[in-house]
């Protein structure tokens, strides 16, 4: 008869596998990463119609070290196709949906306006909303805007907290923050 392996006696912090669109959302998680010092593990560019719930099973094994290991999932997508929003019902997993765009949570940092409004209109929108986003481009965020992220986090959760989840504006993203913030402490 073999001895049982014992399990490990520290709790181990939870790995984060974020499973995102596109690159915007992977500059924003790697901000997250850096801020948090966490381990969250980074899947980008899994576009669209790509995501289901076999792709998301295959990444978490791929993702493990150890049988102890727990590892959270998230998904981050904009919600302007149509049809990921289905795809995204059937995963199992935390979703992080932005309506119309990642952008909107940006926008969120600065503003609390509740107005309906195209990815286009959106980015237009953050670009007014603070001088640190005037010359916003996707796909990067400047030191003066990762630390307009940092410091306005939280007026971004209340305001998202506030919409209905789907609705036009909306966006989910504080579920990651706040289990970052939990896994920090």
């Amino acid at each position: 008869m073999g001895r049982r392996r014992p399990r490990p006696t520290r709790s181990m912090k939870p790995v984060f596998l974020v499973l995102c669109e596109g690159q915007t959302e992977a500059t924003y998680l790697e901000f997250l990463k850096q801020t948090f010092r966490s381990p969250i593990k980074i899947v980008s560019n899994v576009t669209g119609t790509c995501i289901t719930k076999a792709l998301l099973n295959k990444k978490v094994q791929e993702t493990k070290l150890t049988p102890y290991e727990h590892i959270k999932v998230f998904v981050m997508y904009d919600l302007d196709v149509d049809t990921i929003s289905q795809k995204i019902d059937e995963c199992d997993c935390c979703k992080l949906l932005s309506n119309p765009c990642i952008e909107v949570w940006y926008l969120f940092h600065s503003s609390d306006s509740a107005k309906s409004l195209s990815a286009k209109q959106c980015i237009n929108a953050l670009k007014q909303s603070a001088s640190v986003w005037m010359n916003y481009q996707k796909n990067i965020l400047t030191d003066t805007q990762r630390r307009f992220l940092r410091e306005n986090y939280k007026k971004a959760i209340a305001t998202a907290k506030r919409l209905n989840v789907g609705s036009n504006p909306s966006s989910t993203v504080y579920l990651l923050l706040e289990e970052l913030e939990k896994s920090v402490r």
